[in-house]
């Protein structure tokens, strides 16, 4: 299954998101968070628009990816909030 299918079924089917933990921060969250800064440092360095053009569909899909995929509230229900804070945590310019 490829990367974008498993993160659109994982969307699709939130019961099957993975509960936070080191290993899921460092192989979910952390790629997104760095892509997100390497952006972010790009936008200040002149001549670099190709280069974050380019970079867009990665971070987002890394993005999309952490944000469906991590369940930030560990299995309890009355601590959904968690998940949505992580998700507009995730896409702070798009809001």
């Amino acid at each position: 299954m490829s990367f974008l299918a498993l993160s659109l079924w994982v969307a699709v089917y939130p019961s099957i998101r993975v509960p936070i933990d080191i290993v899921t921060f460092v192989s979910y969250v952390l790629p997104a968070i760095l892509g997100y800064f390497v952006v972010a440092v790009l936008a200040v360095t002149p001549h670099t628009h190709a280069l974050r053009v380019a970079l867009l569909p990665i971070v987002a899909c890394l993005s999309l990816r952490a944000a469906v995929s991590v369940d930030m509230s560990l299995g309890e229900p009355d601590r959904r909030f968690r998940n949505t804070a992580f998700v507009v945590s995730l896409f702070p310019h798009q809001l």
